[in-house]
């Protein structure tokens, strides 16, 4: 599973050509834009500061100008972790330089505090009192700055009800409204441009990017409605997700290396308060490798490509290109359980208005009754385990456990373990129901995604380099407007694929890549997950997924099959094939344990007692 958190270090920023003057010095670096990509200008740009390396490009390829939202791996009470993670983007949010600002939230605290005193007495506690405040946390004084404004700073002690801060105030205040500094912060991109960021040498672990698209006011944190991304209610959590960590350089002082908040007891040496209390003294130095990935684990919103120029790395690419919003799966009652509704399909598509917003994962259409159509009356995030197993939500969430016996672990502890995940749900715990025979997973993989689409995807999702790799984020590759319901897709002959065309007559580019008349082709790969502990103990086991293949439609390839061909060998009397598989690797820990697991085998034979199974390719034969 994905490993999220860490780093300190406040990077010299690089801003676009349109601000005006270098307001940062030689750190100030040239993205210039044109139709048609990055124009790095004559000579390319001047070099990072010192101690940092530009090793991050974000390209808006879309219609509409794009924030880019960091929020840094860590939560409120982990302030070491938080700096630790997103503390180099904060010069690039920054208004002064022309950023977006950072997120604040409402504590409900009130302040009182005399001009040039670092102290700030709280006149009305925040309602959570065991989160805020803490040392290390950032704020805002409203009216404590110079002249008035707001004063933005650190909480370096806290003795009862009086903080102090970092920075005196400017001004005197009288119960004036504290709010906690999220560390999240946005830099606007604007269509059709570029920008390129410089990370730090320590490293920069553990943060993600989602995006951010039309926003009013142009202020990506108005909660006033952009038309991709939301801060607030159920929306937020839904965003097509980069998610990088940045390596520390080769030759670094491990003592100067950002930490590694992602640090255990297993480590060698062990950092056991490591996850509760991330901090330099806790943790371990951060590794030299750069890791990467793009993450529908929650869901989408908007297309990307990821391209990697870099050494040792095992994937140069990855591919959200194709996440066209109205293509948005629809589970049926032979992909969910329990089925809740009447009706013969959930669409995991939410639109507000005439304006399609996020395509959830199924588990938040579960938890919520905000998503889909129709959305779900009865929303749940019980996660409670029992002798019979976890709730439905938990398998497809990923969370919950109860352990207290082997065979109890083996059906009803989906937390820590992709292999318990894919059991799934009902008293069966066979995966017939389970994340990856869902049409979420199997659709969007269909459509040539290659990043994760669940909580263990580790196996198409997760990428690693070398350190050094200059990693170039695209959004909307295609162009268009993804939240437009109104976009169209035609077939390409030329292409042997599915484009965004205004003469187009299909709705979604899932819908043209599966009509019959367009004979697009699809090719089957084999996934072996080995994501789980990948050199030892790792439950062995393939799967077949499809994939639509331009080349083979094109060339009308005899392993490539239209999806009415796959759908109808899906169909095939046992096709759904269950194993025992048996692991050391699900809890309790170092006990081998057997769980069933059933997926689909598109080539016979089916029966995993046959002699000839083993050997045997779970997808079928070029056709004659």
């Amino acid at each position: 599973m994905k490993s999220r958190f860490c780093l300190t270090i406040l990077a010299i920023c690089a801003l676009p050509v349109a601000l005006a003057g270098n307001l940062l010095g030689d750190a100030a670096i040239s993205a210039g834009s044109h139709a048609g990509g990055l124009n790095p200008g004559i000579g390319g740009p001047p070099p990072c500061p010192a101690g940092t390396t530009a090793r991050l490009e974000i390209v808006n390829n879309c219609e509409d100008p794009a924030f880019a939202v960091f929020s840094p791996g860590g939560s409120p009470g982990q302030p070491q972790a938080l700096k630790n993670s997103g503390g180099w983007f904060r010069a690039y949010a920054a208004p002064e330089n022309n950023g977006s600002g950072e997120y604040y939230i409402d504590t409900g605290a009130q302040g009182m505090g005399s001009l040039n005193s670092p102290a700030l007495t709280l006149t009305t506690p925040p309602v959570d009192q065991v989160t805020y405040f803490q040392v290390g946390q950032f704020i805002k004084v409203a009216g404590g700055g110079k002249s008035g404004a707001d004063l933005l700073t650190e909480v370096t002690a806290v003795n009862g009800s009086t903080l102090t801060l970092a920075d005196p105030l400017l001004s005197s205040v009288s119960n004036a409204p504290v709010k906690y500094n999220t560390l999240k912060g946005a830099f606007p991109i604007a269509s059709l441009s570029s920008q390129l960021f410089c990370i730090p040498d320590q490293g920069a672990p553990s943060g993600n990017f989602s995006f951010f698209l039309n926003c009013p006011k142009n202020d990506p944190f108005a909660n006033e409605g952009c038309k991709i991304g939301s801060m607030t209610g159920d929306l937020a959590s839904i965003n097509t997700l980069f998610e990088p960590t940045f390596g520390c350089k080769p030759g670094t002082a491990a003592a100067d290396c950002a930490f590694n908040a992602a640090g255990s007891a297993v480590d060698v040496p062990p950092h056991p308060h490591c996850p509760t209390d991330p901090s330099p003294a806790n943790c371990g130095p951060l590794a030299s490798p750069d890791y990467f990935d793009v993450s529908a684990v929650d869901g989408y919103t908007l297309p990307m490509t990821v391209e990697v120029l870099g050494n040792g790395c095992s994937r140069p690419s990855i591919d959200a290109s194709m996440l066209d919003l109205a293509s948005c799966p629809k589970e049926d009652s032979t992909t969910f359980y329990p089925w809740p509704i009447n009706g013969p399909d959930i669409s995991l598509l939410t639109t507000v208005g005439n304006v399609n917003k996020a395509c959830v994962a199924p588990y938040k259409w579960l938890g919520s009754g905000s998503f889909g159509a129709p959305k779900n009356a009865n929303p749940s995030i019980d996660s409670t385990c029992g002798p019979g197993g976890c709730t439905p939500y938990s398998y497809y969430a990923a969370i919950g456990c109860l352990s207290d016996t082997p065979e109890h672990a083996a059906i009803a502890c989906p937390v820590g373990s992709g292999p318990q995940q894919r059991v799934g749900p009902t008293s069966k715990h066979d995966g017939t129901y389970a994340i990856q025979n869902t049409y979420w997973t199997q659709n969007l993989y269909a459509m040539g995604y290659t990043g994760y689409t669940s909580q263990y995807d580790d196996a198409v999702g997760g990428q690693v380099c070398a350190w050094g790799a200059r990693m170039t984020v695209t959004l909307c590759p295609k162009g268009g407007k993804p939240y437009d319901p109104n976009q169209k897709w035609a077939f390409d002959t030329n292409a042997g694929e599915c484009v965004i065309s205004n003469a187009g007559a299909y709705s979604s580019r899932f819908a043209c890549l599966t009509d019959p008349s367009s004979a697009v082709l699809f090719t089957c790969d084999v996934l072996t997950d080995t994501a789980h502990r990948p050199t030892m103990g790792s439950l062995s086991f393939s799967s077949a997924r499809w994939k639509v293949d331009p080349g083979a439609t094109k060339a009308q390839a005899k392993n490539g099959y239209t999806w009415a061909e796959i759908r109808s060998l899906k169909a095939m009397p046992g096709a759904l094939v269950c194993r025992d598989l048996t692991s050391d690797q699900l809890t309790p820990a170092g006990q081998n344990i057997t769980v069933r697991n059933c997926d689909y085998k598109y080539a016979p034979p089916y029966d995993p007692a046959d002699p000839m199974f083993a050997a045997s390719s779970w997808c079928p034969p070029p056709k004659p």
